[in-house]
């Protein structure tokens, strides 16, 4: 388990894993999202959508990305619960501002991910630097 990387925004009590970027290690991410946010006493719906947002964001990490792994850093305190997914990307300029992030229509093959994180989180957030591309979502309390 690393200790350095990116962070949730300061907050007292947050973790932080580093997965390899490897469509094997997505049940994984999903189970280290549920595991650490139960153990929080998060309730299960905002469990289920960070769970869903987190997947979609790593699943696109493992399919767009470059690099060797993906981190994820959780976070509780009094005002949100939250989390960042970064990962290398030599796409970061075609994901574009959170406000254009939608829902794919069922016809199409794909483009949904995205969508689907700004539909289940309160706060989403996308910056880049140096060629990683860093997701922060929150759900306010």
């Amino acid at each position: 388990m690393s200790t350095t990387g990116p962070t949730a925004g300061g907050t007292s009590d947050e973790m932080h894993r580093r997965f390899s970027r490897d469509t094997s290690q997505l049940a994984d991410v999903r189970r280290f999202v549920r595991s650490w946010f139960e153990q929080h006493q998060v309730p299960p719906a905002v469990i289920d959508d960070f769970e869903l947002a987190i997947s979609e964001l790593a699943t696109n990490a493992t399919q767009h990305g470059a690099g060797a792994s993906i981190d994820i850093v959780l976070a509780v305190d009094e005002q949100s619960i939250s989390a960042v997914v970064a990962a290398d990307s030599e796409h970061v300029a075609q994901i574009g501002s959170v406000e254009s992030w939608h829902v794919a229509p069922a016809s199409s093959v794909n483009g949904r991910g995205l969508g689907i994180v700004a539909a289940v989180m309160d706060v989403v957030e996308f910056s880049s630097d140096d060629g990683q591309a860093v997701f922060r979502c929150r759900r306010l309390h």
